[in-house]
């Protein structure tokens, strides 16, 4: 398991509202460029989990996995947080909203 600090970026000019993930950290978690996965949230986390019938699918730049979290529930979501916490483990990737 891995755990990083990252922080929200902006979407279409509005702060709070993105969360970009890419590389390595995907790969190693089993989320490779065109694999499918599930996002459910929770109380206070959003939690991605690889289903090959899922409704979501890891984009790429190249042969870099990319996931991009954006958008207005986003920005929501999170609009408490100074940072946002995400953990990788096998099949499965945790994004929490801290305070620093």
């Amino acid at each position: 398991m891995e755990k990083i600090n990252t922080c929200l970026g902006k979407f279409k000019g509005e702060e709070r509202t993105r969360v970009w993930i890419e590389g390595k950290r995907l790969t190693e978690a089993g989320f490779k460029v065109g694999a499918r996965y599930t996002k459910k949230f929770n109380r206070v986390t959003i939690v991605l989990t690889l289903d090959s019938e899922g409704p979501l699918k890891v984009s790429s730049r190249g042969l870099v996995p990319i996931i991009d979290l954006s958008g207005k529930k986003i920005r929501e979501f999170f609009e408490d947080s100074d940072e946002v916490q995400v953990t990788f483990k096998q099949g499965v990737i945790t994004y929490k909203g801290i305070n620093v």
